[in-house]
């Protein structure tokens, strides 16, 4: 028997959060990441009046490396999620699925990416030494049967 599924795909972010400053690893001194993660909560406070119900959420994460030694992006997960908990979302499992892009800096020159980032989001990115870092967040796609 044949399914047939329909995907609903958005292209815009239900949210685009600039967060000012470098993100931080959760390995960081307790104190400065709470300071660290309410300045998360600030950023998202301009872009959304209350948290979303949706349980389908992608969380997309870039900012540029400071130097060749940056923080590995597994340790800057957890903090940006737990940021944005009570104000985008209700709690941090809805979100499904969550991409961290380190773009490289300065010093490593060239260099290349897969997926898609506008120009001008690249260009505001890129700024030496990094001032921000961004934070999308998507609702996700919908897989409908038409059964």
């Amino acid at each position: 028997m044949y399914l047939g599924l329909v995907m609903d795909i958005k292209g815009e972010p239900l949210f685009r959060i600039w967060v000012p400053g470098y993100p931080k690893s959760s390995q960081a001194d307790r104190r400065n990441l709470e300071r660290y993660k309410e300045g998360i909560r600030i950023a998202a406070r301009k872009v959304a009046t209350k948290p979303t119900k949706s349980r389908r959420l992608d969380v997309e994460i870039f900012f540029q490396a400071e130097s060749l030694l940056r923080p590995d992006v597994d340790n800057i997960i957890k903090p940006i999620l737990d940021a944005l908990t009570g104000v985008l979302y209700e709690d941090d499992s809805q979100a499904r699925s969550v991409k961290i892009i380190a773009l490289p800096s300065l010093e490593e020159g060239a260099y290349g990416m897969s997926g898609q980032v506008k120009i001008d989001v690249l260009n505001r990115l890129m700024k030496h030494p990094p001032k921000e870092f961004l934070i999308n967040i998507y609702e996700g796609s919908v897989i409908h049967s038409d059964l």
